[in-house]
């Protein structure tokens, strides 16, 4: 058994004479462990409040124009179709479609699968 220092972040450290060295190397584990636990937790808080500020909340009022995604793009397919006219606004960002030329969609859609159309 060498004598080492703790620096930094490591786990070394010097053992006092008469101590067990298996109890003291379950403890460093046991404390590392918790450390990772913080890290990752101050990680996930950072990734979280970095990606929020990227969000772009959007909503649309009845007459807007909008596209919607389409649900199985093949290949060389548009990913957006439309416009299609907002009709009527729901609860929790759910949004009515009708066709520009006044046919309803048969159910609603939601704002993460609407862009507005600008002409």
């Amino acid at each position: 058994m060498t004598p080492t220092e703790i620096k930094g972040r490591s786990l070394r450290t010097i053992l006092p004479e008469g101590t067990d060295e298996g109890s003291i190397s379950v403890d460093l584990i046991d404390e590392a462990k918790g450390q990772a636990a913080q890290n990752l937790d101050r990680y996930i808080t950072a990734t979280k409040a970095w990606f929020n500020t990227k969000l772009a909340p959007h909503s649309f009022v009845p007459g807007d124009k909008v596209l919607r995604w389409v649900l199985n793009p093949e290949k060389l397919q548009n990913k957006w179709e439309g416009p299609f006219m907002v009709t009527q606004t729901s609860t929790r960002g759910a949004y009515c479609l009708a066709e520009l030329d006044g046919a309803l969609l048969p159910h609603p859609w939601n704002t993460e699968a609407l862009k507005k159309y600008y002409m």
